[in-house]
C-alpha cells in the first residue's frame, strides 16, 4: 500500500487495510510512518517500506517512482507516478 501523505480524510482505512490483509507492506517516507505510529495501533516497523525523494520501487510489474513537491497553501507533499513511455 502506498502512501503518499496522511490526510485523516485520505488515510482513515489503513489500520482496516493492514488488519484484513497481514501480509500487506506499507510504502512511504520516514514522516509518513512517524505519523503512522501517532494515529494508529498496529507495528508499522514489520512491514513498513521506506522510500525517498528521487527513489524508485520495482513491484515486478512496474516500476514506481517518487517525487517530493511544494503545495503553496498545504506544504510538502509526494507523489508517486508510474512511467510508461
Amino acid at each position: 500500500m502506498i502512501v503518499n501523505h496522511m490526510e485523516p480524510d485520505h488515510c482513515a482505512l489503513i489500520e482496516e487495510i493492514v488488519r484484513r490483509y497481514p501480509e500487506v507492506k506499507v510504502v512511504g517516507n520516514a514522516k509518513t510512518f512517524g505519523m503512522i505510529q501517532q494515529f494508529y495501533t498496529f507495528d508499522i516497523a514489520e512491514r513498513s517500506v521506506t522510500v525517498k525523494e528521487g527513489e524508485t520501487l520495482n513491484t515486478g510489474k512496474h516500476t514506481l517512482h517518487f517525487v517530493d513537491f511544494i503545495i503553496a497553501f498545504c506544504g510538502k507533499h509526494r507523489l508517486s507516478y508510474i512511467n510508461y513511455g
